[in-house]
């Protein structure tokens, strides 16, 4: 079952090269139905130096809100829900 996200919100996984985790979230949102867009820190100083140790993250830029891993399925559910 997909999950949707509420009120159009563009997911982003902040990955980076070499990241198993951020992987493992990848295919995690992938058969959970998410849609979510990458985008790898290492390309830009600014989130490099925010979230150089913290990645994998989840953000949703219409609300600010993050998610850092570890997280389960169900969290990244209520996450989108707006529940955490």
């Amino acid at each position: 079952m997909a999950i949707n996200n509420p009120i159009n919100k563009e997911l982003v996984l902040y990955t980076g090269i070499g990241c198993h985790l951020c992987d493992q979230v990848a295919v995690m949102l992938q058969d959970m139905g998410i849609e979510w867009t990458a985008v790898k820190i290492d390309t830009n100083p600014e989130l490099e130096r925010k979230y150089a140790i913290r990645i994998p993250v989840l953000y949703l830029p219409g609300t600010g809100q993050e998610l850092f891993f570890p997280f389960t399925e169900n969290q990244v559910k209520e996450f989108l829900e707006g529940k955490r």
